[in-house]
């Protein structure tokens, strides 16, 4: 009987809970043994060296299938409340600093090295598909992800510090990444992947800029006249470069924001027009239902008043504490000859005053993970943006998160 491609994966993404150290199903073989039409592989405890895996509470295995070529199953969550300090940082607080996060990635470059040229296919479920997503993202792997639990935040922090990793990735270029991951019409799951996997390259090539004080010299303007407003029918709104359309796997979540922003005078307040244009520093914050909705139309500001350099100076204005950039992204591939150019912006808002600007669809899970988390944890961190621009000076890609969560 043949399977489905998603179901054979879910298979092996359980099939990890039950191999290896701690084992929740005794005696199904070893190497060399068969589930399906795949082969096993070796798994962690066999890759990596003194027990650092069972230590960390980190097991994975390889497989060799005919069809899918080489296969790795992360295990998820499988000790409680041993695994919570891990889940938690990365689902709610957006840490990538984690043990597992580490071994996931060595574990990879064990296999790949043994994997000659057979294509790389990797699972998990749970904490197990957040590894799947997250180890995949940053090497241009396919990934199939069950069941999965959050980790948009923990991608995008890696563009803040992610020396833990640093040592085991390999360089991809940003159109290497969109090819084989985003534009991949096979992988199911990615929820979250398409929006930040740009931000693995930023991570990957941008040079180290120390932030910059949120000061300017003199006071500028924001006025931009009604022509060289950016509108959806004009430059539509973009995740990776890749426009969020009815074709896009996003267009159900953005589908309501795209149709309230359509504009950029749509985000302003009413008094926002001018007499030569629009100011676009009246932005209606309190119109802002959730963070696609800010991602939606700081993407329209930023189009509108064209090169990074004004969008910096539009978030000195808008009281942003901390900014990074632009600075200069080179985009470099496994080759080591340079491959794009680009530019990335980043900024943060002291949470207090994002809270008193926008006030999000209340939600009762987070009012209690807000209640039960003190002051001070990830979780109330600053408010970030994180902005990509093309060579040409373009805006092409946008994050709006909390940093750290």
């Amino acid at each position: 009987m043949t399977i489905s491609k998603d179901l054979f994966l879910s298979i092996l993404s359980m099939d990890a809970y039950n191999r290896g150290y701690g084992a929740g199903i005794a005696n199904l073989g070893g190497l060399g043994s068969g589930i399906g039409a795949a082969t096993v592989g070796k798994d962690a405890q066999q890759l990596l060296s003194g027990g650092t895996a069972q230590a960390a509470s980190f097991y994975a295995i390889a497989y060799n299938d005919p069809t899918y070529g080489t296969i790795i199953s992360y295990r998820g969550t499988d000790s409680l409340p041993a695994d919570l300090p891990v889940d938690l940082p990365v689902s709610f607080g957006g840490s990538y600093q984690q043990t597992q996060i580490a071994l996931a990635q060595k574990f990879f470059n064990a296999v790949d090295a043994a994997n000659g040229a057979s294509p790389m296919l990797l699972t998990g479920h749970s904490l197990g598909g957040a590894l799947a997503g997250m180890i995949g993202a940053l090497n241009g792997a396919n990934s199939v992800l069950v069941d999965h639990i959050g980790f948009n935040a923990a991608i995008t922090n890696l563009v803040a510090g992610w020396n833990s990793i640093r040592p085991y990735l390999p360089l991809q270029t940003f159109d290497d990444v969109i090819a084989k991951y985003a534009h991949d019409n096979g992988i199911t799951g990615a929820r979250g992947l398409i929006s930040f996997c740009w931000a693995a390259i930023i991570v990957c090539f941008a040079t180290t800029a120390s932030p910059q004080d949120a000061r300017s010299s003199g006071s500028p303007t924001f006025i931009v006249p009604t022509e060289q407003l950016s509108q959806q029918t004009v430059w539509p709104f973009r995740m990776s470069a890749w426009v969020v359309d009815s074709q896009h796997p996003w267009w159900d979540k953005y589908k309501r924001t795209l149709e309230t922003f359509p504009s950029t005078q749509s985000c302003l307040l009413p008094n926002a027009k001018r007499q030569d244009g629009w100011d676009l520093a009246a932005v209606n914050w309190a119109g802002f239902r959730d963070q696609r909705d800010i991602e939606v139309c700081l993407f329209r500001i930023a189009d509108s008043l064209g090169p990074p350099e004004r969008m910096k100076d539009w978030f000195i204005g808008q009281g942003f504490k901390e900014i990074h950039g632009p600075q200069q992204v080179i985009a470099t591939g496994r080759d080591s000859k340079e491959t794009e150019t680009w530019f990335s912006l980043e900024a943060f808002l002291d949470i207090a005053v994002f809270e008193e600007r926008v006030h999000f669809e209340s939600s009762v899970f987070r009012s209690i993970l807000a209640w039960l988390l003190p002051k001070g944890t990830p979780y109330s961190r600053d408010q970030e943006m994180v902005l990509g621009y093309s060579k040409s000076g373009r805006i092409i890609v946008i994050q709006s998160t909390r940093r750290g969560g």
